[in-house]
């Protein structure tokens, strides 16, 4: 049996602490810290937002303002933390034909913290119910669905067909709730260097003005959207949407600061996408039915999937929203 010294008895319980108790009362900590955080936050918007409501009431019945009331700050926060958050009001009604009582309440989404906040308001107020969204949106991706990636085309991912059916899904849901969509394109000059003609290591494919280039008949485009075209130069190679793109440009006038990317092919295009919208600090839902991939090597496309989840993309599903 060996000898146990003192110096063992020591130490065991010391390492433990340092290597399994300590990161995760750290991690805790810091976890902990950040809700408190985006609490302070969101108490800040509730009450900011039912002092500009009483100040208007007060204005449109040309009642006083009382000095010390009147708050001096920037418009509502687009976010909290990155968070889009929405908020309901609820008016008191008393017997009495009194003064009413609004009460706010804030929510973030998909946190669920909650804020509230009240302001009295005259008895001639009336409410109508309904929502306020924060100054924020999200956007639908869809990555390179072209003839040139399915099935016949010039640099066909397997089974690349079967995800339109499951994107044109995701676009009706993002029409019926008015939020934009975006559908990036490979637009290749036609001595492009990633073509093998000329130094790169794909066959010539998605040339511009090319039916290979053009999206298929069965991805349903028939309503607004914005083509964003990349890799123009022939010099230049481009798997990001983002990559000399004016894209993040346009989600920002927008306001979006959520994306939903789908599309083609997953260990190429699709997750160079996810990873510059997660550089950029975008809060990135990844379509995992709604993807496929070349496969090169026989688990790049799980591989690729992996380092997106890891590094900060959600996997979801059409099953997952509503």
């Amino acid at each position: 049996m060996p000898n146990v010294t003192i110096e063992y008895v020591i130490l065991i319980p010391l390492l433990f602490t340092q290597v399994i108790v300590f990161p995760y009362v750290a991690a805790t900590m810091a976890s902990s810290w950040q809700n408190s955080q985006r609490n302070i936050e969101l108490q800040d918007a509730a009450d900011h937002l039912v002092s500009t409501i009483q100040q208007l009431y007060l204005t449109i019945n040309s009642e006083n303002i009382l000095v010390g009331t009147v708050t001096h700050k920037s418009p509502l926060p687009i976010t909290i933390s990155s968070y889009p958050y929405n908020a309901t009001g609820l008016l008191s009604d008393p017997a009495d034909n009194s003064a009413k009582v609004l009460t706010v309440t804030l929510t973030l989404d998909e946190l669920g913290n909650t804020a509230t906040a009240s302001a009295v308001l005259g008895s001639n107020v009336t409410w109508i119910p309904s929502t306020l969204r924060s100054n924020s949106t999200d956007a639908l991706i869809i990555v390179d669905i072209q003839n040139d990636f399915l099935p016949g085309g010039n640099l066909a991912v397997p089974n690349g067909d079967q995800i339109i059916p499951v994107m044109n899904d995701y676009m009706t849901l993002f029409r019926e709730k008015k939020l934009p969509i975006f559908v990036t394109r490979d637009w290749h000059p036609e001595e492009h260097c990633s073509f093998k003609n000329h130094g790169g290591i794909w066959p010539s494919h998605c040339v511009a003005g090319t039916k290979g280039a053009d999206f298929p008949d069965t991805l349903d485009l028939s309503h607004e959207i914005d083509i964003i075209s990349k890799a123009t130069s022939p010099e230049k190679e481009a798997y990001s949407g983002l990559e000399g793109t004016d894209l993040d440009k346009k989600l920002k006038i927008l306001n979006v600061n959520r994306v939903w990317i789908g599309g083609l092919a997953t260990d190429y295009c699709v997750i160079n996408t996810v990873l510059d919208f997660i550089s950029l600090e975008y809060k990135v839902n990844l379509l995992i039915d709604g993807i496929r991939a070349v496969n090169v090597n026989p688990d790049d496309g799980q591989n690729a999937e992996r380092e997106m989840i890891t590094l900060g993309a959600r996997p979801v599903t059409r099953n997952d929203i509503s």
